[in-house]
């Protein structure tokens, strides 16, 4: 009788061992999806998804992966991210905090943000625009006044992308407007915007400033991004994207 109940211990043992044994080669051959997707992170308002050569916009973020981070256009270091009611730094398990505008990718994209540098339009650019505008505007009328310096499309010569407001709620003008363009070798002009806003607007209406320039896979040409900022009761602020197609810049994100 013992005999049987010792033969039956080891048979039971047996075929528990085969079992964990048979469970744990499946865990271990079961393959967990992962998520490879190449995101851009802008601010806490835009995720975009770099798909098949295209930019689009996408509602949640690559955990994944690490992200090359970038405040007020410097290197910030590289971070993992959690989307938890805006864009949280997270080092060695920790939430690192930042300060100014926020810029982010998965460090699976050949992504370069391009260094610039900011000016403010001098005389001559400010009769370009008052011919464009056919108004006599004052440069201490601008509210927004951005002059970008950056080889847009890489032949060594620099580029210029130009980002005027004068729509100040509080100071009276016979014309409001928002007016952004691009002059490319000196030559070639691109108006990106050019916006006429009645006074009852002014409130509501985003003025409009270059938040970066960025070059995928080496490309010829860099993307061009734009922030729309709004007074409080017009909105968050949120992002614009510009890329170099049949010889222009066309918006793909809006």
């Amino acid at each position: 009788m013992k005999e049987k109940k010792f033969v039956f211990v080891i048979i039971l043992s047996f075929i528990f061992v085969v079992y964990a044994g048979i469970i744990i080669i499946l865990n271990n051959n079961r393959k967990i999806p992962k998520d490879d997707s190449m995101i851009l992170l802008f601010n806490n308002t835009d995720i975009i998804e770099y798909k098949s050569n295209n930019l689009v916009k996408a509602s949640k973020i690559n955990e994944d992966l690490d992200y090359y981070v970038y405040v007020n256009n410097n290197y910030f270091g590289n971070y993992q991210i959690k989307n938890d009611n805006g864009f949280k730094l997270i080092k060695n398990n920790e939430q690192v905090s930042y300060e100014g505008l926020f810029f982010a990718y998965t460090n699976n994209i050949n992504l370069k943000v391009k260094k610039e540098i900011i000016d403010e339009v001098n005389e001559s650019d400010l009769s370009k625009i008052n011919s464009i505008m056919n108004y006599n505007i004052k440069s201490n009328d601008l509210i927004v006044n951005e002059k970008i310096i950056v080889d847009l499309d890489n032949n060594g010569i620099n580029d210029y992308i130009i980002s005027v407001s004068n729509l100040d709620a509080y100071v009276e003008h016979n014309i409001y407007f928002n007016l952004v363009y691009v002059v490319m070798n000196n030559t070639k002009e691109q108006i990106l915007i050019k916006e006429v806003v009645k006074p009852k607007d002014v409130m509501v209406y985003p003025t409009y400033y270059v938040f970066n320039i960025f070059n995928i896979n080496d490309s010829k040409y860099d993307y061009v991004s734009l922030q729309k900022r709004y007074y409080s009761m017009g909105g968050e602020p949120n992002s614009m994207i510009y890329e170099f197609k049949n010889n222009e810049y066309q918006k793909i994100i809006n």
